[in-house]
């Protein structure tokens, strides 16, 4: 399984919105789902900003 894919099961067991992370990240929902997907690469840093954002969210 890769990375994002892992990054994308736990961005719905966290209850995250795929059109919520996006407007976080400053991308469109459209390219958060090429890149769970794996249509579609990204950045490290971008990558590094998913994995934060669902553990600030899986905090509460």
């Amino acid at each position: 399984m890769s990375d994002m894919f892992e990054l994308k099961i736990e961005r719905i067991r966290a209850g995250i919105k795929a059109i919520d992370m996006a407007k976080k990240l400053g991308i469109s929902s459209g390219q958060l789902s090429k890149i769970e997907n794996g249509y579609a690469s990204c950045s490290p840093e971008l990558m590094e900003n998913m994995a934060k954002y669902i553990r600030q969210c899986s905090l509460f």
